[in-house]
Order: C-alpha cells, then sequence, then structure tokens
C-alpha cells in the first residue's frame, strides 16, 4: 500500500500553522487465516455450528463464507458448553462458529439431507444412517431429526450404501436423509 500525505491545519494559539501528516490506508476486508478459518456471525442459534458451517443448499449459510470454497467444518464455537455438536436449538444472539474450509466436505445441498464424515468403514452407510441406541452414530444428525436413510456415499463400491466393506478406514461419507422411520434401536437378550 502506498501512504497517503495530507495537509492538516494546525492550530497553535492564533496560529494556524500547516502541517504535512503521512497515513496508511486502512482496508475493510475481513481476514482468512492460512488454515483457511473464518468466523461467522449469522447463525440464530436455530442450528449448531456443525449444520451452519456444513451450508444448506449447496452453499454456505447467510452467504457469510467466501464464494471460492466448495464446503467447510466446525472447528470452533464461543458455544464453550456445547461445542459444535450442540443439541441447544434455540434461538439466541451472539452465538458465533468458527468455520474452517475443507473442499472435500462440500456444502449440503437441501435441508433435509446431511452429509457425514465419522463413519470409520466398520458399518455401511445404510446402518451408519439409520443410527444406533435409537440416535444418530457420533450425533452427527440434528437431534430433531428422528431418524435417517441413507441416499448417497463416496464408497466406490457399486452396492452404493449397502457396500459390504467393512474395512476401517477414513474420508468414507454417507448422505443421510431425514426419515419418519425411527433410529434402530438393539435388541437386548
Amino acid at each position: 500500500m502506498v501512504p497517503l500525505q495530507l495537509t492538516v491545519p494546525l492550530l497553535l494559539g492564533n496560529l494556524l500553522i500547516p502541517r504535512t501528516t503521512t497515513q496508511i490506508p486502512i482496508t475493510t476486508q475481513i481476514p482468512i487465516t492460512t488454515k483457511g478459518i473464518r468466523t461467522v456471525y449469522a447463525n440464530d442459534g436455530t442450528v449448531n455450528c456443525n449444520t451452519y458451517c456444513r451450508g444448506i443448499g449447496g452453499k454456505s449459510w447467510n452467504n457469510e463464507l467466501p464464494s471460492d470454497w466448495k464446503g467447510a467444518k466446525c472447528v470452533g464455537t464461543n458455544d464453550i458448553q456445547n461445542g459444535c455438536a450442540s443439541q441447544n436449538r434455540l434461538e439466541r444472539t451472539g452465538l458465533t462458529c468458527e468455520c474452517q474450509r475443507d473442499d472435500t466436505m462440500t456444502y449440503n445441498k437441501e435441508a433435509n439431507v446431511k452429509t457425514v464424515h465419522d463413519n470409520n468403514g466398520t458399518v455401511n452407510c445404510n446402518t451408519y444412517c439409520k443410527g444406533v441406541g435409537g440416535k444418530s452414530w457420533n450425533n452427527e444428525l440434528p437431534p430433531e431429526w428422528k431418524g435417517a436413510t441413507c441416499v448417497g456415499t463416496n464408497d466406490p463400491d457399486p452396492a452404493g450404501c449397502a457396500s459390504p466393506n467393512r474395512s476401517q478406514r477414513t474420508g468414507l461419507t454417507c448422505d443421510c436423509q431425514q426419515s419418519n422411520t425411527p433410529y434402530s434401536i438393539p435388541i437386548s437378550w
């Protein structure tokens, strides 16, 4: 940036003396850290920060994240009691979310479809989306959902959601769609 030189009058007693000052222009750009983390402020609390950072309609909520980002994940929040996966869905002011760019986690396309990332591969996406113990695996799906079914996965197996591959692995994603079918409850013997 090129410094600006300004001549400003200085009043000394009854004398008006011209004075030249040098100023550096101030920018109003919001900085993005080298790790691609952006603090967002428009979440009213009706969704948790995990959901907020994951976006809706194929883009970020309220267009708060840069348009060249393809996806993001929550890495922090000022909701210190509950964190990114807060079960608190009360409308509230002052909630902030720290969203980190992650183009491998593309923004959610529809409000009732969520892409989940914590399946370690030991169950297929059909099983993962159906949940365990009456709730979603790893609390990845919104708590107000009563059930979900798999509608897609990045598993290269032709069986897709029903892939028989049970190898533990990273990077597996499942697209779970909200369903009226309740989450699976294990039968006790």
